[in-house]
């Protein structure tokens, strides 16, 4: 698994590069119920990451995933599992960063 996107075009590692590949299309479950991740957009803002996910489970509505250089995937993954059904959207969820 990589740790890093590597963008040709620009010659360095990109991190929005990376959260797309390994969030988009992943499958989610929680107990019986299964969410396909959509990656709509992610945006960069110093060293956190806002990715925007469409939901298509059962929960309809938008989520904002926000991440750090340090959070792993694992971590995001957790994060989106245990989000709870909300009315107001998007739905913010902001993922643990891993300590150094």
């Amino acid at each position: 698994m990589s740790t890093a996107g590597y963008c040709e075009e620009r010659g360095h590692f990109d991190p929005t590069e990376r959260w797309f590949r390994e969030l988009d299309q992943r499958r989610i479950y929680k107990g019986a119920r299964e969410w396909l991740v959509q990656v709509t957009g992610i945006l960069r803002d110093d060293d956190v990451l806002w990715i925007q996910i469409a939901d298509d489970s059962r929960w309809a509505g938008s989520v904002l995933l926000r991440v750090r250089a340090t959070t792993s995937v694992e971590q995001a993954v957790r994060a989106l599992k245990a989000r709870q059904p909300d009315t107001a959207y998007p739905k913010v969820i902001i993922a643990p960063a891993t300590a150094h």
